[in-house]
């Protein structure tokens, strides 16, 4: 996914990663739209969570990442059942008004790794723990 990001986007782009790899944009050699590296903080059960995301967001927002990167990997994000769930709410609009997927790579159960690009990706990231879905920005100009 990381050669995908180098690939396809500018030296100067910034890549907006959801999930706890920050070693996405290490090897994409681009700079994080945002401060969050690691997300597990964000949906621990702790007084600053629900800030926390709050900020991730308005970082995200204001960067309008010409990429963004969703982890789909349960430890990426290790929600628990009292976890603030307001970070996905609000991924699934902005990435829906915002953005389409462009290349995926999901492991199956049985181990299988199946890589999807362009017009090929048509999983979600909510529709397993086990996939890094990444999105293009459909409308530079807007929000």
């Amino acid at each position: 996914m990381a050669d995908y990001l180098r690939a396809h986007s500018a030296v100067n782009d910034r890549i907006g990663v959801l999930g706890s790899e920050p070693q996405i944009c290490f090897y994409a050699h681009r700079r994080s739209a945002g401060g969050y590296l690691c997300t597990y903080a964000l949906v621990e059960p702790q007084p600053y969570a629900p800030a926390m995301q709050r900020e991730m967001i308005q970082e995200i927002e204001a960067a309008k990442p010409e990429y963004l990167a969703w982890v789909g990997f349960a430890n990426s994000w290790m929600v628990q059942p009292s976890s603030d769930p307001g970070i996905f709410r609000w991924f699934n609009r902005y990435r829906g008004e915002f953005y389409e997927p462009v290349a995926q790579v999901d492991t199956r159960a049985d181990g299988e790794t199946i890589y999807s690009w362009n017009g090929a990706v048509t999983n979600h990231p909510d529709s397993g723990d086990l996939s890094i879905t990444i999105y293009k920005r459909t409308n530079p100009s807007g929000h």
